[in-house]
């Protein structure tokens, strides 16, 4: 059954995969056009939450969603240079919508 929340689940899932190719350092414009495009989902992600009305399900898939997000781009073992990483670079964002989502759902 296709509504409003079903739509919202299954582009915060889909709009993940954006997250999973790792581009490496040998290619940085590849990694800035990365970046970019992550940056401009976690934005669709804070929008979503500070503005859209979501059910308790959506708002348990898009905890799911952010941690899985983290868990891909976070490395466990921090890199020499992160600033030149994709972690490095969407940290501070990956945090500020970990941040919005904590104050707006509890």
């Amino acid at each position: 059954r296709a509504g409003f929340q079903n739509v919202i689940q299954l582009f915060m899932t889909n709009a993940l995969h954006v997250f999973v190719a790792q581009s490496g350092t040998e290619y940085p414009m590849l990694l800035e056009e990365q970046v970019d495009t992550c940056k401009r989902v976690l934005n669709i992600y804070r929008y979503m939450v500070m503005h859209t009305y979501m059910s308790l399900r959506t708002w348990e898939q898009l905890l799911n969603v952010l941690l899985r997000i983290t868990t891909l781009v976070l490395n466990k073992k921090p890199p020499r240079r992160k600033e030149d990483t994709l972690s490095g670079k969407l940290a501070p964002a990956i945090f500020q919508v970990m941040m919005i989502y904590i104050l707006k759902y509890l």
